[in-house]
């Protein structure tokens, strides 16, 4: 007897295992087909979107603060589904039906019905735009040829350096953006160009450094600058006196100075002491000081660094 009410038991467990997975199974296939029968009936649907301007006409920029606009259309839900989560997004071309008018400008959005519905799945029809018009801020844009500026730190090995300032091409460059933004724009900056240890001559290109709302006619410029080899040299140079009227005479002690400059290897033995003019203006003479200041009139090319001693040298009037 027992042993007929465990087997029973264990039939009916058995039973009721089979008719749980058997409801589970119906109910998950009713819940599929319940599911996509709702996903797949039209409704009508109000979204948001996103607008981003095309054809903008290339004498404006637009203020960059978002827009957006409200349509209603039918659609199925599985569609809903998806501009709800990926398409969210509008093309407004700017090409027709805009006011441009004291840097507003105003869209007919209502004109605008066929361009939004192709934008949309291929049965989905526009029922109403809630949007009628929008409204953007922009500015009239502006030309002007500004010059480049070389934003350099440079450090030469011992003994190198530049022969000449770095060449830019171009050294100027066209610049366009709004009004405001050009009337008070100076110059275009490049990145900062650093290099170290350098002995060699520099030939490269270099990006500009962008600015918001401006555009330039190039991004990139060359930069170039030959690189040599240099040592001190130290020359004795006379004093040169003018505007020393004939009824005077002026003596000065001393009447040299010494100069100190770096001069490229190549030019070493070219370089003498008459290539330099040291001068003293009589018209300058404090008669109250017993000296007068010294001033480099000329130096020849290729040379850096230029220093002399004394800066100011007594001096001697005879009438």
């Amino acid at each position: 007897m027992l042993k007929n009410h465990s087997s029973n038991q264990k039939l009916l467990q058995f039973f009721k295992k089979k008719n749980f997975k058997f409801f589970f199974f119906f109910f998950i296939i009713s819940s599929f087909f319940w599911i996509v029968t709702k996903f797949s009936n039209i409704y009508k649907f109000e979204n948001d979107f996103d607008i981003n301007w095309t054809n903008i006409p290339k004498s404006i920029i637009i203020d960059k603060t978002p827009k957006k606009i409200t349509v209603l259309f039918a659609a199925s839900g599985f569609e809903i589904l998806i501009y709800k989560i990926f398409s969210n997004t509008i093309e407004i071309s700017l090409d027709k039906d805009v006011i441009y008018e004291n840097n507003i400008g105003i869209v007919n959005i209502k004109n605008k019905l066929y361009e939004i519905e192709n934008q949309l799945f291929e049965n989905n029809k526009v029922e109403n735009i809630i949007t009628k018009k929008i409204s953007f801020y922009y500015s009239v844009l502006s030309r002007k040829k500004v010059p480049v500026v070389l934003e350099k730190k440079i450090n030469f090995r011992a003994g190198y350096l530049n022969v000449n300032d770095f060449k830019l091409i171009p050294d100027s460059i066209y610049a366009t953006g709004p009004d405001n933004i050009i009337d008070t724009l100076k110059n275009i900056k490049t990145i900062r160009f650093e290099r170290n240890d350098v002995y060699q001559s520099i030939n490269e290109e270099i990006e500009l450094l962008l600015l918001d709302n401006i555009s330039f006619s190039k991004n990139q410029i060359k930069i170039s600058s030959i690189v040599n080899k240099y040592s001190e040299k130290e020359f004795k140079v006379p004093i040169k006196i003018i505007n020393l009227p004939d009824s005077i005479k002026l003596k000065l002690f001393p009447n040299y100075i010494t100069l100190k400059a770096i001069v490229s290897l190549d030019h070493y033995n070219d370089i003498i002491d008459d290539d330099f003019n040291i001068i003293a203006n009589y018209n300058i003479l404090n008669t109250n000081f017993g000296s007068i200041s010294l001033f480099l009139n000329e130096y020849p090319n290729g040379v850096k660094n230029i220093n002399w001693y004394p800066k100011t040298v007594n001096y001697l009037i005879r009438k």
